[in-house]
């Protein structure tokens, strides 16, 4: 019956109107005295929630000598609430939605800072979710550009990467990799999905790359992974600039 309980709870219900639902059902029907110490809800509350528990459709009542007797509806009555909650929560979401419309600038696009800070495991792979979220604002003569780090350093990122490579080969977005000598396993399995890849005898612990004009670093090896990811053209050209001589020098097996 607790569990009852906390699931009628959780979906919006008082802990009192939860605990009177119940206990009307048990009865089936009853007056609000005997109601009030079955619940063990003082009788001055009784007839809000009561009142409360109409409005929600799942409490009714019947006039008997001119006396109220309140009847449990169906647990149907449950489900119905629950659509009906479902309804006024897709109302607010839209209603939220064109508030966060509203927070856009005159050009259309959405105010972002300059650069962010991620931190930890799940930050670095927060910062992984907004790169594949810019996927789509790519043409498709762009590439990204990849510098990785030195042996070991991404390897409880690789399950995560291959999510961020499924958005871009379905928008067939090119990808170059630069990677350490010992990664080659690695590189064969990025190979097959639409990128060029090349290998450095690479000592660096931080990993950083070019998506459009977004410039990432991360470092993921330590107690506490972070990661930075900057939206800035000249950053972003600057370093592509870097990744290119450095393509140049790499080699391909």
């Amino acid at each position: 019956m607790e569990d009852i309980k906390l699931l009628l709870t959780s979906i919006g219900l008082t802990k009192q109107e939860s605990r009177c639902y119940l206990s009307l059902y048990k009865l089936k029907e009853s007056q609000a005295g005997k109601l009030s110490k079955k619940s063990e809800i003082a009788t001055a509350n009784i007839y809000p929630i009561l009142e409360s528990l109409i409005k929600k459709g799942m409490v009714s009542y019947k006039i008997k000598n001119n006396i109220k007797i309140f009847i449990a509806n169906s647990s149907d009555s449950i489900n119905e609430f629950i659509e009906e909650k479902q309804k006024e929560l897709d109302e607010q979401k839209n209603k939220l939605k064109k508030a966060i419309s509203q927070l856009k600038t005159e050009d259309g696009t959405e105010e972002v800072s300059n650069y962010k800070y991620f931190e930890g495991i799940l930050g670095i792979k927060s910062m992984w979710c907004e790169l594949g979220s810019k996927l789509s604002l790519l043409n498709k003569e762009d590439t990204i550009r990849v510098f990785s780090s030195k042996e070991k350093t991404f390897e409880n990122l690789l399950a995560f990467y291959d999510d961020f490579h499924k958005k871009r080969l379905k928008l067939d977005i090119r990808y170059k990799l630069i990677l350490t000598k010992n990664a080659k396993e690695h590189g064969e399995k990025r190979k097959k999905h639409l990128a060029d890849v090349r290998y450095l005898d690479l000592q660096n612990d931080v990993q950083w790359g070019i998506v459009g004009g977004f410039l990432f670093m991360y470092y993921a090896n330590g107690k506490v992974p972070y990661a930075f990811l900057i939206d800035d053209d000249k950053f972003a050209k600057s370093f592509g600039f870097v990744f290119d001589m450095l393509w140049k020098l790499a080699k391909d097996d």
